[in-house]
């Protein structure tokens, strides 16, 4: 029924709403000022890769998708999949590329801290890939999983490295 094709985005956007602001929350109760601003300022990093990753793949996926055949489709996909694979990797590259420039507003960062964040944005854009050219529910629940398991194992990452105190955040 429409009901329920209308809903199911609808709560997918709550969700990852949901989680974003839990994430943000959790950030903001564990970390310091210093650090909340560096968790930020990587964050700003992810959105503008995100805007472009928006751009040049997902945009094309919700505008030409609907025009094409099957087999038409599949190959389209395929296209879509290589270009967000390297835009992702890219954009990851970037991001720890960028962190690594000694700038005042993040202050001095560990290399697992670079290399994790670098890890978050191409996880990040790959998510979003998945959910938005997904043709089954299994397909998109597994992106799903896939990346917020990625977002978890990152977060206990950085508590097993002691960059994080999780028991503090509940």
């Amino acid at each position: 029924s429409s009901g329920v094709k209308n809903f199911v985005p609808v709560a997918d956007k709550g969700m990852l709403t949901i989680a974003s602001f839990m994430i943000a929350v959790i950030m903001g109760r564990t970390l310091g000022l210093e650090q909340f601003g560096t968790f930020t300022y990587i964050w700003l990093i992810l959105l503008f890769f995100s805007g472009i990753h928006h751009a040049l793949v997902i945009k094309p996926i919700k505008t030409v998708k609907s025009l094409l055949t099957q087999s038409e489709n599949i190959a389209y996909r395929n296209s879509l999949n290589k270009a967000q694979s390297f835009i992702g990797l890219t954009s990851g590259v970037l991001t720890i590329l960028f962190l690594l420039l000694p700038f005042p507003i993040h202050g001095r960062l560990s290399v697992i801290e670079v290399l994790l964040s670098g890890l978050t944005v191409t996880t990040f854009l790959r998510y979003t890939f998945v959910r938005k050219s997904a043709d089954s529910s299994v397909s998109l629940i597994a992106g799903v999983l896939f990346t917020y398991g990625a977002m978890l194992t990152t977060l206990a990452g950085l508590s097993k490295l002691g960059k994080l105190n999780l028991q503090n955040a509940f």
